[in-house]
């Protein structure tokens, strides 16, 4: 479970604030999809979620893998549902 939350946290490419443009979702590590948007100068995690949601606290930081977002919370995976018939 740690390693799902934790790849809940990095996308596949390398993404900076400056690629984002209004609302759009992008693919995590773990294949499950990250809503981000920009109002003004800020950017926003899966606002639509509830209180899931998180905000970009310093953006594009180099690191020597990719870049680096520090945000202002953990966010919890989404649950996914299986239904059998």
């Amino acid at each position: 479970q740690l390693a799902a939350r934790l790849n809940y946290h990095v996308f596949t490419s390398e993404l900076k604030a400056a690629d984002i443009v209004g609302a759009q979702t992008f693919a995590t590590v773990n294949t499950a999809r990250l809503s981000l948007s920009k109002v003004g100068s800020s950017v926003l995690i899966n606002t639509g979620m509830g209180n899931s949601g998180g905000t970009v606290l310093a953006a594009d930081l180099d690191a020597t893998n990719g870049v680096v977002h520090s945000i202002d919370k953990v966010l919890a995976v989404p649950s996914t549902s299986t239904t059998t018939l």
